[in-house]
């Protein structure tokens, strides 16, 4: 998946686009509806309080002035006082949502005397004032802001001070402790003046515990997977675009696809990325019908595409799940051709034919059509803890079995349709409908 993730960087590299990705810097807002958007500032003059607060709409073309970077783990502040902000509805969450972000935004200025200001009672008293200001700012419905501050008039990306910080931030965890001179790069195959060793994207990671446990000392972990700095830039970008362009969300699972070729075209690894991107846009009901995960039709579109399965492509069908810091991969599905994918579909076609008459559902708002998709496989083989969808572990057999064409154990897939319609049987006085619909899908 890294080496994936690597062609995927290359490839968007080629495009002015896409070159945001690259920066050290975030966009806060990739999926917001820009209107609802907006940006708070303070200004500082001089190392004094600021004396109002000022808003505007966010704009993408700013993203280098306002310097925003995600801070690691929950209770991290950022690198400079740049933040989000999320007006509450209820007065005490609003009050107490406030306090953590005036926490953050007062750890990531100094105490003593700074471009910012001029002393700690200076920063004291700002901080007071900002508090107050927020406390009592009136919010429209929807609106999502992100807030930060100028010295004099300028923003704090126009300081160099601030932008080489970073800079140096955003990669040194991936050379600190771990680098070597003129060797080969894992990714590139090429040798560089400089490798580094602490890969971490996407869980994968030399520096972690888990991946350590055969004994490897983590200061020579360059020997194991030493990786050039511009392949670095590259896989940090393709982790931002995938991200924003390619994740989806299965009830409590995040997956993503990434297209890789037989000849590394780089051209039609951009064609098969931006296909899958506009596929998930599609919201009419043949796309939610041609859909397996939910509404989502991007493997539909992917086995449809004749131009790119010509090409030689292949995909890896990424499954994690993430709890704050905490990354756990559930599951990699590596080199699935788009004629499987089209298989799946001719079947999932023929099931809800042969069945459609069988199992259409008479609802109040009228009828609703069978279709054979991984949501309503889930409900035999997943739990809801604290209104959690938690997936069982041959859950994940079946996405496998599904997606490498494999044969499954018959006996375990009729026991966990049985155990759901005894449940569902048990408690037929509370809800009918789902004993009669869980009986009719399970057959």
């Amino acid at each position: 998946m890294i080496k994936n993730l690597y062609r995927l960087g290359r490839a968007l590299k080629l495009d002015d686009r896409f070159q945001d990705y690259f920066s050290p810097w975030q966009n806060p807002f990739p999926t917001t509806d820009m209107d609802k958007a907006k940006v708070i500032y303070f200004n500082i003059i001089d190392g004094q309080a600021p004396t109002r607060l000022e808003l505007e709409p966010f704009k993408s073309k700013l993203l280098k002035e306002y310097l925003y970077r995600k801070p690691a783990g929950a209770r991290g502040a950022p690198l400079v006082p740049t933040d989000f902000f999320y007006p509450q509805k209820k007065q005490e969450d609003h009050i107490e949502g406030i306090r953590k972000l005036i926490d953050r935004l007062s750890r990531a200025i100094p105490d003593q005397k700074s471009l910012f200001f001029n002393s700690l009672a200076e920063k004291t008293e700002a901080f007071k004032w900002i508090e107050d200001q927020l406390t009592t700012f009136v919010s429209e419905f929807g609106n999502r802001y992100l807030i930060t501050f100028k010295i004099n008039d300028k923003w704090l990306g126009e300081f160099d001070e601030f932008t080489n910080l970073f800079k140096e931030e955003a990669y040194s965890k991936y050379y600190d402790k771990s680098s070597a001179k003129n060797q080969v790069c894992s990714l590139s195959y090429q040798q560089t003046p400089e490798v580094w060793g602490r890969i971490d994207t996407l869980g994968f990671t030399v520096n972690d515990l888990t991946f350590s446990r055969s004994g490897f000392n983590s200061d020579d972990s360059y020997k194991m997977f030493p990786v050039s700095p511009d392949a670095v830039i590259a896989l940090e970008g393709a982790k931002r675009y995938a991200r924003a362009n390619l994740f989806k969300r299965f009830y409590s699972l995040n997956y993503f696809i990434v297209p890789h070729f037989i000849e590394g075209n780089d051209q039609l690894m951009l064609l098969a990325t931006q296909k899958i991107s506009e596929a998930s846009q599609d919201t009419t009901f043949e796309a939610q019908n041609r859909a397996i995960f939910n509404n989502e039709r991007v493997i539909a579109v992917l086995a449809e595409d004749r131009e790119l399965a010509q090409a030689g492509v292949f995909y890896d069908i990424f499954f994690f799940e993430e709890n704050q810091a905490q990354f756990a991969i559930k599951l990699h599905i590596t080199d699935v051709m788009p004629s499987r994918f089209r298989r799946i579909f001719e079947a999932k076609q023929k099931i809800e034919q042969r069945f459609s008459y069988v199992n259409r559902r008479h609802l109040d708002k009228g009828d609703e059509e069978f279709s054979v998709k991984f949501s309503l496989i889930k409900n035999y083989f997943s739990s809801l803890i604290k209104k959690e969808v938690v997936f069982h572990p041959f859950f994940f057999e079946i996405l496998e079995a599904v997606f490498y064409g494999r044969a499954m154990d018959e006996l375990s897939v009729v026991h966990g349709f049985i155990n759901e319609i005894q449940l569902a049987f048990k408690q037929r006085s509370e809800s009918p409908n789902k004993y009669i619909f869980y009986t009719k899908d399970a057959f």
